[in-house]
């Protein structure tokens, strides 16, 4: 669609905390080896909130001589959130547990960006973006402590993706349409409390730094020179759910 994917800027950082939050849930299952674990399956649906930092850059280059200008937009992607997760309880020491889970989700929201030029010779021109959210999977651990014999507190650190299609129109050239999914970190806090002996009630917030990514196109000139365009989309995520769990 834009030509070849450039590595992110934030590659490095991604690996390492991906390998920070496998560390999080060997420990866990390392500390709570012994203990009898509570399996949950549970639903969940809120509201998704995502800014996207886009930036556009372009540059002209031939021989030694080269330029470049490089504009940078936020834009947001909204909309309904929902998905089922599944984890494992494992009580560590009296009140505090260690849960692993995994989540898988879909969410509806959109949102884009828009230019619009025109001057009074008649030109104009116009450039859209637009931004849709799509499935989504991941895997974190929560560190958790109860507040009553009902109810708990915990943290979240996990990695996530999430699909994205990513749709581009304007003046001079066709729509094109292409999905590109996300990864990143997730972190975040969540209330559960219990309703009945088998169901539990949750709070869930959390945040999702996804890496960013960046694709380019060149084009010749005709007089030896090189144009060459480059769009980097970069997400973090908001969201806030709540969920029903049932305890086996």
């Amino acid at each position: 669609m834009y030509g070849s994917s450039q590595g992110n800027r934030k590659e490095f950082k991604m690996h390492k905390l991906k390998l920070l939050a496998g560390g999080v849930a060997l420990a866990g299952f390392s500390a709570a080896a012994t203990a009898a674990p509570e399996l949950y399956l549970g639903a969940q649906m809120g509201y998704q909130s995502t800014d996207v930092e886009y930036s556009d850059k372009s540059s002209y280059s031939s021989g030694s001589f080269s330029d470049s200008y490089t504009e940078t937009t936020d834009y947001s992607v909204d909309g309904i959130a929902g998905g089922i997760f599944a984890g494992a309880k494992f009580y560590v020491s009296e009140g505090l547990y260690i849960a692993p889970e995994v989540n898988l989700g879909t969410s509806s929201a959109d949102g884009g960006y828009r230019e619009r030029y025109s001057d009074n010779t008649g030109y104009s021109y116009s450039y859209d973006i637009e931004a849709e959210a799509g499935k989504s999977y991941g895997f974190g651990v929560l560190l958790g402590k109860d507040l009553t014999a009902n109810t708990s507190v915990y943290g979240r650190l996990g990695y996530q993706r999430t699909e994205y299609e990513i749709t581009v129109s304007g003046t001079g050239f066709d729509s094109e349409s292409e999905d590109e999914t996300f990864g990143g970190i997730r972190y975040g806090l969540g209330l559960e409390t219990a309703m009945t002996s088998n169901l539990a009630l949750r709070l869930d917030w959390s945040l999702t730094d996804y890496s960013d990514e960046s694709y380019s196109e060149s084009t010749s000139t005709g007089f030896g020179g090189t144009n060459t365009y480059t769009q980097t989309f970069d997400p973090t995520e908001n969201l806030f759910q709540v969920g029903v769990s049932y305890r086996f």
